[in-house]
C-alpha cells in the first residue's frame, strides 16, 4: 500500500512539474523571440550615435559601412553569447546548483535585462538583450533536465516534442506584440516593461518547483510508474 501510494505521489507531482513548466515555457519563449527579433529595432534607434561615429571613423580610411551592419552585427552578438553561454552554463553552473535555485534566479534576473532594454542607453539596452541570451541559456538546460527526470525514459521523446511544440507556438505571440506596440507607441519599451512583469510571473510560477531531493525521489516514483 505505501508503495502504490508512493507512486500516486510521484504521478501528482508529474503533473505538478508539466504544468508549471508548460506556463514557464510558453512565457519563456515569448520572451526568447521578443529579444531576438525586436532588439534590432531597439539598436537601431539607440545606438544611433555610437553608429555613425564608427561609420565615420572608417570612411575616413575609404571604409563606407551602413547603419545596418552595425546593426546587424549587434544582433548576431546575442546568438554568439547565447551559443557560447549554453555551452558554459552546463559545465560551471547547472552541475553544480540546485536545478530549482538556477531556474528562478535566472528567471529573476531577466526582470533587470527586461528592463534595460526597455529604458536603458545604447550600451545598457546591449547589455541587457546579451543578459538576456545568457539567462535563457540557463534555463533552457534546466528545463531539459526536469522534462528528463519526470518523464518515464520510454516518453522522452513526447517530453521534449511537447516543450518544443509549447516554446515555438508561443513564439508567434512575440511578433505580432512587437508590430502592435511599435505602431501604437513609436517604440518598444512598453514592450519590453510588460516582458519584465512578465519574468517576475515566471519566476512566482517556478517557486511551484519541487527541491532537489523531492526531485530526485519523484524521478524514481515515475519510472516506477510507467513499468
Amino acid at each position: 500500500m505505501p508503495a502504490t501510494h508512493g507512486v500516486a505521489d510521484g504521478r501528482g507531482n508529474f503533473w505538478r512539474v508539466f504544468s508549471v513548466l508548460s506556463v514557464t515555457m510558453a512565457l519563456e519563449g515569448i520572451t526568447w523571440a521578443a529579444v531576438m527579433y525586436g532588439a534590432a529595432l531597439v539598436f537601431q534607434s539607440r545606438l544611433g550615435e555610437q553608429i555613425a561615429w564608427l561609420s565615420d571613423g572608417l570612411a575616413s580610411w575609404g571604409i563606407v559601412t551602413q547603419a545596418v551592419l552595425w546593426v546587424g552585427l549587434a544582433t548576431s552578438t546575442i546568438y554568439i553569447v547565447s551559443g557560447v553561454a549554453q555551452y558554459a552554463m552546463g559545465r560551471r553552473i547547472i552541475d553544480r546548483y540546485p536545478l530549482k535555485t538556477t531556474y528562478v534566479v535566472a528567471s529573476a534576473l531577466q526582470v533587470g535585462a527586461m528592463l534595460a532594454l526597455a529604458m536603458g542607453n545604447g550600451y545598457v539596452a546591449l547589455g541587457g538583450a546579451i543578459a538576456s541570451a545568457v539567462l535563457s541559456s540557463a534555463a533552457g538546460p534546466v528545463e531539459n533536465i526536469l522534462i528528463a527526470r519526470y518523464t518515464p525514459s520510454r516518453y522522452h521523446g513526447l517530453g521534449f516534442g511537447a516543450k518544443f511544440v509549447v516554446s515555438l507556438g508561443a513564439s508567434p505571440l512575440a511578433i505580432l506584440a512587437i508590430a502592435w506596440v511599435r505602431e501604437t507607441t513609436g517604440s518598444l519599451e512598453l514592450l519590453f516593461l510588460g516582458l519584465a512583469a512578465t519574468s517576475i510571473v515566471i519566476t512566482l510560477v517556478a517557486l511551484l518547483l519541487p527541491g532537489a531531493e523531492r526531485a530526485r525521489k519523484d524521478a524514481y516514483l515515475v519510472e516506477r510508474a510507467a513499468l
